[in-house]
């Protein structure tokens, strides 16, 4: 990923690394990241294309779903991401197991046979879907999961506003001979999920755990110290409908060096027991252009407002074919920028993050209940919103009769 003018801290990791290169380097193997495409708009298409350009054979992405509710988006982006990048690896979102009406006029009348044919199509362009050790060098494992409110136990804020509004609940149908596809929020739809994860694959990763390095993925959170408390979030219900049990224990299992996940629309660079944590989403324009901070992943140098400058996130590389002689002078230029050494491969200097970066500083205290400042005017506003609605409503009976 070379030759632009502007770059992202990851690519100018790339940048600064080439222009110091010998002729005992080695050509490398780097890992991407990015999660939550949304590729429903011109804007965010255009965002693909661009940071999808310059990537070559070597270069592998990690895409940890959300491409779009619309098959047709779903497959433009296999197609254009897998034509750019080496290899491709995907776990779905929610988004993409929403049933519309143009599914159901192809057929599609649940969500299960729309993860089928997102799978069809992941088959079609080569997309990984299953743990495969990657040059000899890594475990890449991406994880299914899917959400349930019990995953969720710290204390709530109260208040009238509930998860159950939130779209997965009614954009999505499952069939009834799924387990708990009926239990709205129960976990029996996440332990259906989690157990298309068991295989060869599975296996063979878990015992290679102690001879490789190991990156896992997956579109939900293992995790609940991996979202802000409640207190800061406009919809304090989000963890109800962010994680699984059944993900958290797998991941806890296979103890991965680095696990990417997406879903939150929280950029996040963390290491938690061992295991760094990182979420490179891409998110709306509309979201961009409220709240970037939050959404943004770099170095503290990063001014850029475009996304295709922090967009993908490299997090690991590893020389290809390498000699000995080769191999130290990667290790000596990587080490000169930071980097942190695994068994075969290395991870780049954290990014920043202005959650993350926030809870370096501070302590997690989830039983904090009191709403941030922005929180509790958001919460004014739509009191007031409400209480105009009904004097408005008041006055039209008030009229009618």
């Amino acid at each position: 990923m070379h030759g632009r003018s502007r770059q992202s801290p990851a690519k100018r990791l790339c940048m600064a690394s080439a222009a110091t290169q010998s002729t005992t380097e080695p050509r490398v193997c780097r890992v991407w990241a990015v999660s939550d495409l949304h590729v429903d708009t011109p804007a965010n298409k255009d965002c693909l294309r661009e940071m999808s350009a310059g990537a070559t054979v070597d270069d592998v992405l990690l895409f940890a779903g959300d491409a779009s509710d619309k098959l047709e988006n779903v497959e433009w982006a296999f197609q254009t991401l897998a034509s750019a990048f080496g290899m491709v690896v995907y776990v779905p979102g929610n988004h993409e197991l929403w049933v519309r009406p143009v599914d159901r006029a192809r057929g599609l009348h649940d969500s299960a046979a729309k993860l089928d044919q997102i799978q069809g199509l992941c088959r079609e362009y080569d997309v990984r879907t299953r743990p495969f050790l990657l040059h000899g060098t890594a475990w890449v494992v991406p994880l299914l999961s899917w959400h349930h409110a019990s995953w969720d136990r710290e204390p709530g804020m109260g208040g009238k506003r509930h998860a159950w509004a939130f779209s997965d609940y009614s954009a999505c149908v499952w069939p009834d001979s799924i387990p708990g596809a009926g239990s709205v929020g129960g976990p029996g739809l996440a332990r259906w999920f989690d157990a298309k994860n068991e295989g060869e694959g599975w296996a063979a990763a878990l015992a290679g755990v102690r001879e490789h390095d190991v990156i896992s993925m997956s579109h939900f959170l293992p995790r609940e110290e991996l979202l802000p408390e409640k207190r800061f979030l406009f919809f304090p219900e989000l963890p109800s409908v962010s994680g699984s049990d059944a993900l958290q224990a797998r991941v806890t299992a296979l103890r991965p060096d680095i696990h990417i996940f997406g879903h939150t629309h929280f950029a996040w660079d963390a290491t938690l027991d061992g295991t760094r944590y990182i979420q490179a989403p891409l998110c709306s324009f509309r979201e961009r252009s409220r709240r970037l901070q939050t959404l943004r992943l770099g170095l503290k140098d990063l001014k850029s407002v475009d996304p295709a400058t922090w967009l993908p996130a490299l997090i690991y590389e590893f020389p290809l074919d390498a000699t000995g002689a080769q191999r130290a002078a990667w290790r000596e230029s990587r080490a000169g920028q930071g980097w942190s050494f695994l068994k075969g491969g290395a991870m780049p200097p954290t990014y920043t993050a202005a959650w993350s970066e926030y809870y370096r500083r501070c302590e997690r205290d989830p039983t904090n209940t009191e709403p941030a400042p922005w929180v509790a005017k958001a919460q004014e506003r739509r009191k007031q919103r409400a209480a105009r609605s009904r004097a408005t409503n008041s006055a039209a009976t008030g009229a009618e009769s």
